[in-house]
């Protein structure tokens, strides 16, 4: 998977490389990826502009037609590091992910959103953005959901919703997305549906939902303590019972102490594995377990994948 998940990455960064470089390229995604794309053509050439200098150079001062991006089917690809920022609307969902760096969009009241790794945010149709290019190294899909195909049990809300703390479960949910949509194997198409809402799923009821003041207490505890971290230990630091402690913890978080320790030291270990060159062991023992094997265990079970495999995701 590992492996698939880095092909995949490469291929659309290859593909949108080819399309950038050739005008009838661009021009034949334009017709394709545009609902105003006839319009959008015409008033480029009038104004003696290519349409691949307005999408990567950004919109002539005064041009009068806002590209309007269209989509009748579901998709899910890599922010690439060939494509520009321009201001746009859609007419679909768009789910942005980023598992790796950071993603900022600009708005037409000149407001700014930026996400940083592990933060995603839903667009709905009618939205209007520019999405700034990316770096070197940064992980972002974008998934393109047609208004009909947007499930229904997804409650509505403003036009764009961020998750500061999407979780790695829902990180997790958009790999497999993109693996299985990536994959035409037989069935990807139920599949990818069914990964696609377990996704929305998790980020409609959010990891920690409403954790508040406790959540913050608690997470900054296990930053420095998350070798030797104890429920006896958090009550102590907060001046709580060890039994009001659990309580609380399990009444704000929604989980118990145990479950967000095991899912603080997963993190932390899958943040290490991504930005450090540190021997899985050493990975093991800063993030707080008594072994790699402990480590290995934790990661079969929590990401279908051996943290080495992990790591190569992110080479």
């Amino acid at each position: 998977m590992n492996r698939r998940f880095s092909d995949i990455l490469r291929a659309h960064e290859t593909q949108d490389d080819a399309t950038c470089g050739s005008e009838e390229a661009f021009e034949a995604a334009v017709r394709k990826e545009f609902a105003n794309a006839g319009e959008l053509l015409r008033v480029a050439r009038e104004a003696g502009v290519t349409v691949s200098s307005v999408l990567s150079r950004g919109l002539p001062d005064g041009f009068p037609v806002l590209p309007v991006r269209r989509a009748d089917r579901f998709d899910i690809r890599k922010h690439t590091m060939s494509q520009r920022p321009y201001m746009h609307a859609n007419d679909f969902y768009e789910l942005i992910c980023v598992l790796r760096g950071s993603c900022t969009q600009s708005f037409p009241d000149g407001s700014a959103l930026t996400l940083t790794a592990g933060q995603m945010c839903l667009l709905r149709p009618g939205s209007v953005h520019a999405l700034m290019r990316c770096c070197a190294g940064d992980v972002i899909l974008k998934a393109v959901i047609p208004a009909p195909a947007f499930p229904g049990f997804f409650p509505d809300g403003d036009t764009v919703t961020a998750f500061p703390k999407a979780g790695e479960q829902a990180e997790y949910f958009a790999v497999k997305l993109l693996g299985e949509h990536m994959s035409g194997g037989k069935c990807a198409a139920e599949a990818t549906a069914c990964w696609l809402n377990l996704l929305l799923i998790e980020l409609m009821r959010g990891p920690g939902a409403g954790g508040g003041e406790t959540e913050e207490k608690l997470n900054a505890y296990l930053a420095a303590h998350v070798r030797d971290a104890s429920l006896t230990g958090f009550a102590s630091c907060v001046g709580y019972s060890a039994g009001y402690a659990a309580r609380t913890v399990k009444e704000k978080t929604g989980r118990s102490f145990s479950e967000a320790l095991a899912a603080y030291r997963l993190r932390r270990a899958a943040e290490l594995l991504e930005t450090t060159d540190m021997p899985v062991d050493t990975v093991a023992e800063e993030a707080g377990y008594s072994g790699a094997s402990g480590l290995y265990k934790r990661f079969c079970s929590h990401y279908g994948m051996t943290p080495r495999a992990y790591r190569k995701m992110f080479e």
